[in-house]
């Protein structure tokens, strides 16, 4: 145990044996109560130290175990005249890629963002949309959508067998009926749909469930908050995930479209 003089700190302190009174060498004040500190063996805090890491390494397991991976969502912006905008975009998890650059973990601030002409403004560069990339909590989601397989290099759509051409003409009139535009469809498609077909994820071979996630649920783990008012609210994210050969998933319902000059469009993919 440490003892220091309540007036100015300091430790060098003598203690009157007969009275009981402690002396301050330093500012030669007595008192006959000093400030108690006490120190730990360095094991002890070694020990806590482990114990505290082992917690923290524990907790990013356990989530990273149950975190999906949120692949290029972008974020289109549209207004009838030239405005300026800040965009954030909280999540539950964690950013790893967004462009243009801002600092953050678990949330951006795209700030001083001017939009003309269906363009995205920042620092005197020009971009189509805001993009990010996360590890974040599995979405819930119902059981509706599309099952891509993957067998013996052959392809199939809820089970009808389909080429590259008939698969990118599907998706165009999945994305196109939740309200994306041309050049939104055209960007998924070049991205998902390339020669490397990221939409495989990697596999050779795959069952594939496609969920669409409900805007309620990317609310609540990619909440997005903006100056200005978009009436046309229109955000398109899919869960990709390995499902059991055979099962079959219901056809999901299209929400009907109402248009407006100013519109905050999403697409993206995520990957459990």
């Amino acid at each position: 145990m440490i003892l220091e003089c309540p007036e100015c700190n300091s430790r060098k302190l003598t203690l009157d044996r007969r009275t009981k009174i402690y002396k301050c060498k330093n500012c030669k004040a007595t008192f006959d109560t000093p400030i108690k500190i006490d120190k730990m063996n360095p094991l002890t805090i070694t020990l806590i130290a482990t114990l505290i890491m082992m917690a923290i390494t524990a907790t990013l397991m356990a989530y990273l175990y149950t975190a999906v991976v949120a692949m290029k969502p972008a974020i289109y912006l549209y207004t009838p005249k030239e405005e300026k905008e800040q965009l954030k975009l909280k999540v539950k998890g964690v950013i790893t890629t967004r462009i243009p650059f801002r600092e953050g973990v678990s949330s951006i601030l795209w700030d001083n963002l001017e939009l003309k002409n269906g363009k995205i403004f920042s620092n005197d560069r020009k971009f189509d949309y805001l993009f990010y990339e996360s590890e974040n909590t599995i979405p819930n989601h119902e059981n509706t959508g599309w099952v891509l397989k993957r067998q013996n290099r052959n392809l199939s759509w809820n089970r009808t067998p389909v080429d590259k051409d008939e698969l990118s003409r599907i998706l165009r009139d999945i994305l196109a009926k939740y309200g994306l535009f041309e050049n939104e469809i055209n960007d998924f498609i070049e991205y998902w749909l390339d020669e490397d077909m990221k939409i495989f994820f990697g596999k050779d071979e795959f069952t594939f469930g496609i969920y669409l996630i409900s805007l309620e649920e990317l609310n609540r783990i990619f909440s997005i908050e903006t100056v200005l008012e978009y009436p046309e609210y229109i955000r398109v994210q899919f869960l990709v995930k390995a499902i059991d050969d055979g099962q079959v998933l219901a056809e999901p319902e299209f929400p009907g479209i109402s248009r407006s000059e100013y519109a905050l469009h999403e697409w993206g993919m995520m990957k459990g």
